[in-house]
C-alpha cells in the first residue's frame, strides 16, 4: 500500500453521543501521536509526540524518538503530528453534559 500524506488538523478531545442519553458526550482526551518519517510506509521511523500539561493547565509537547526524549515547541510539535501523525491514541476521560467546552485548543496549547 502507498502511504497517506493528507494532513489533518488533530484535536485535543474527542466527543460522542451516548446512547438514550441526549444530554450526554463520552469525552477522549489525546494521549499521544505516532508519527511516521520516511517515503514509504516500509521505510523510514517512528517516533512519539505526547502533549503533557503541567499543575497549571499548560500543556508542552513532548517528543520521545529512541532513546532520546526532548521537549519541542508546540507549534512545531503540532505541525509534525497534523502533518505526519500516523496513529492517534486517545483515553477515555468520561461523560461530560453537552455543551462543556472542549479540552484544549492543540494548536494553541
Amino acid at each position: 500500500g502507498e502511504k497517506i500524506t493528507t494532513e489533518i488538523t488533530p484535536s485535543y478531545s474527542l466527543d460522542f453521543p451516548v446512547a438514550g442519553k441526549n444530554d450526554q458526550m463520552v469525552r477522549y482526551r489525546l494521549v499521544a501521536v505516532a508519527v511516521h518519517e520516511g517515503p514509504t510506509l516500509k521505510r523510514g521511523h517512528f517516533y512519539t509526540y505526547a502533549p503533557q500539561v503541567d499543575d497549571k493547565g499548560k500543556t508542552r509537547w513532548v517528543c520521545y524518538n529512541d532513546s532520546i526524549v526532548t521537549a519541542t515547541p508546540n507549534q512545531t510539535a503540532y505541525d509534525e503530528v497534523a502533518k505526519k501523525g500516523y496513529i492517534y491514541y486517545y483515553e477515555y476521560v468520561g461523560n461530560v453534559k453537552i455543551g462543556t467546552p472542549p479540552l484544549a485548543d492543540l494548536a494553541k496549547a
